[in-house]
């Protein structure tokens, strides 16, 4: 039963994050409904939705951090997945540069070797297309 309430800061950064937000939220629990003066005859009924108010968005704050990581995830690639994708983009045009010298000149190469280029080429195009799945992966588990 725990797991999945800690599944949302699961991570050191999202637990940061989470407690930083979670501190702020009696003060923007205030902002946004201030208790006002304190002879008031609604004063204590104020007070009361205050905290009701800051305590629901302290509640909120992981689930939010949470969908926020997996959108990010799933749609902002961080440096080492970009460098990792040009690099397979790069091998994928060279595949397919020599792809398309065997289908014009199939005379020069040997039948184990187009068997090779077309398995390397199914490869390279299989860790492409698995580089967001991986990170999606990896900040759901």
């Amino acid at each position: 039963m725990s797991e999945p309430i800690a599944k949302p800061v699961s991570t050191p950064r999202n637990a940061a994050i989470v407690g930083s937000l979670s501190a702020l939220m009696p003060q923007f629990a205030k902002l946004i409904y201030p208790v006002g003066d304190a002879t008031a005859a609604d004063y204590i009924q104020r007070q009361v939705t205050q905290e009701f108010i800051s305590a629901g968005l302290i509640f909120l704050v992981p689930f939010a951090v949470y969908i926020i990581s997996l959108i990010t995830s799933r749609y902002i690639a961080t440096p080492e997945e970009m460098e990792e994708k040009r690099k397979l983009k790069r091998d994928l045009d060279e595949l397919q540069n020599i792809l398309d010298d065997i289908r014009d000149n199939p005379h020069r190469y040997s039948k184990e070797q187009i068997n090779e280029f077309h398995k390397d080429y199914a490869e390279t195009r299989k860790m492409l297309a698995s580089i967001g799945r991986k990170a999606l992966r990896s900040s759901t588990s």
